[in-house]
């Protein structure tokens, strides 16, 4: 292809950016973003953002989502689509942070009952870039209501395809649009269903997956670039990774003609040999300070010394994993919860008295270093019992238990395979309630019951293979984090805007492990060993 007979039209694009402690990735990606745009007008790549960026990490548990809005404006983007994740705080919330960015976030297919967007979501945008008209339009993926438990309950998805054909259609009659491109929020079989069925579409642009990937029609791949008739284009995850995009264009009796399109995945490491924006490290320094002033806030008062040793908790019943089970299977009200206990780092016994954020969240040697998601699984009795000696096959191991609303008994000295009887449910077992109330009932086999778990081995790691292939209720897109339950839970205020949607699951929470408050204002909580896991031998 001979490119002097064509236009080149060049954008930037990545998508899902959660977590901003690499802040070497950061500034290198913020380089490249940068400096890509020092150049004349004509010649500057249109940046694109697929969605997921104010929620979920741990900054935004503690910042709703503010620490992004000044990253996202320094590396200069253009245009956004909303992803599900941005509504984790409510739409009210998403509003005030859509105002405080410098571009413009689209979402046409997610409606109010009175036919109004989403906070300040534009239906589409057309920019122009030498000569050509350029239009946008943002849209959502039919998956969203399961996985995004704070959207209005009065907003409708509309099917995908037929907004994308009645937008296209628009763009290129009412609008005189050259060129149309979809920045999506989908899964990636919903992306090539649009591709497929919206040929007026001349590229997608796409987030909701976190894996790179490159769609289209006699593609080929070269190294990391892949050229050709590239209908659709993912670009990763967390600022590792972005996609730089070539496109050729031509005009023939007045008629945009497309080409072709080059796209090039870039992964970013800490290995890569290229400078650091020292803007960006400016602003990350400045939001690791106020990080830093935010998790040595008071959070609660301990009546008893939180026992999180790392030889105790993978090994026996702890106080601490049993508050920990306890909100989450109440949050989710589930008839079981598990954390294993290779989640729990802290390592040492916190002292009684007021316990603050940094106690309890943040990296190694904090309770809950790594920001776990919570989902929930249906489960046969049998499993749970196979589930159960998993847990107990060896001793002294992250695959521990911590547990609640179950009580088993092991025997060390039985084969592996066989060390857990005497398992029964246990509903009654709670830190916000006495022992005495709860009452117990054989686990039947046979049965169903809903567990609640970390994603970590809901994915089948630490040996528990067998959570991979039963059904899913609730899943990672719509799960609540360890870091935001806990500070929902202990928040101060009755319901603020935050967790107004979810305000039952908090109560009843909170009514698991708080017993009360004290003259400071601050939750009550004095947890204790049950005797939900008993050693026989």
């Amino acid at each position: 292809m001979d490119t002097s007979l064509y236009d080149e039209l060049s954008f930037l694009h990545f998508n899902d950016v959660y977590h901003i402690t690499q802040s070497t990735a950061l500034g290198r990606l913020s380089h490249v973003f940068r400096n890509a745009k020092d150049v004349p007008e004509a010649e500057r790549p249109i940046t694109i953002f697929s969605g997921d960026a104010f929620s979920p990490s741990l900054e935004s548990a503690v910042t709703k989502g503010k620490h992004m809005i000044p990253i996202l404006n320094h590396l200069l983007v253009d245009v956004a689509c909303y992803g599900n994740h941005e509504f984790d705080f409510g739409e009210d919330v998403l509003v005030n942070l859509s105002q405080g960015c410098t571009f413009p976030w689209l979402l046409a297919n997610v409606v109010h009952a009175d036919g109004r967007l989403m906070a300040t979501a534009q239906e589409y945008l057309v920019l122009e870039k030498k000569g050509y008209r350029i239009g946008f339009f943002g849209l959502a993926g039919t998956d969203w209501p399961s996985n995004c438990q704070h959207l209005p309950v009065d907003c409708t998805i509309l099917e995908p395809v037929s907004v994308a054909q009645q937008i296209t259609g628009s763009l290129r009659s009412t609008q005189a649009v050259d060129i149309v491109i979809a920045i999506t929020h989908m899964r990636h079989e919903e992306d090539i269903h649009l591709a497929k069925s919206c040929e007026s579409i001349d590229l997608i642009l796409g987030g909701h997956d976190h894996e790179l990937a490159v769609h289209g029609v006699n593609v080929k791949a070269m190294d990391d670039t892949f050229e050709g008739k590239i209908k659709l284009i993912k670009s990763g995850t967390d600022f590792r990774s972005y996609s730089s995009i070539k496109m050729w264009v031509s005009r023939k009796h007045g008629e945009a003609l497309l080409e072709c399109i080059r796209g090039g995945l870039t992964a970013f490491t800490l290995e890569n040999d290229l400078p650091d924006d020292s803007g960006m490290h400016d602003i990350l320094a400045e939001l690791h300070a106020r990080m830093a002033d935010a998790v040595d806030m008071p959070l609660f008062h301990s009546a008893v010394p939180l026992d999180g040793r790392t030889s105790v908790v993978r090994t026996e019943e702890t106080n601490v994993g049993n508050m920990l089970a306890d909100a989450v299977r109440a949050y989710y009200n589930t008839d079981i919860a598990f954390i294993n206990s290779g989640s729990l780092r802290c390592d040492r016994v916190i002292d009684a008295g007021v316990i603050t954020v940094k106690d309890m969240i943040g990296a190694y040697h904090y309770i809950l270093p790594f920001d776990n998601q919570f989902v929930v699984k249906r489960l046969r009795g049998r499993a749970i019992a196979e589930a159960l000696e998993n847990a107990a096959c060896v001793i002294i191991d992250g695959r521990f238990f911590q547990v609640s609303g179950i009580a088993f008994n092991i025997d060390t000295q039985a084969p592996v395979g066989s060390r857990v009887h005497r398992v029964y449910l246990a509903p009654g077992h709670t830190c916000g309630a006495p022992t005495s109330s709860a009452s117990k009932f054989p686990l039947d086999g046979d049965g169903e019951y809903t567990v609640s778990m970390v994603a970590f081995i809901a994915k089948g790691f630490d040996g528990y293979t067998l959570f991979k292939d039963v059904p899913t209720l609730i899943d990672e897109e719509g799960a609540m984090r360890d870091s935001s339950l806990l500070l929902q839970v202990f928040r101060r205020k009755t319901h603020d805007i935050y967790e107004r949607e979810s305000a039952a699951s908090i109560d009843r929470a909170r009514a698991a492990i708080i017993l009360g408050g004290t003259p400071d204002g601050l939750p009550f909580v004095s947890p204790s060993v049950q005797g939900r896991i008993r050693y026989t031998r």
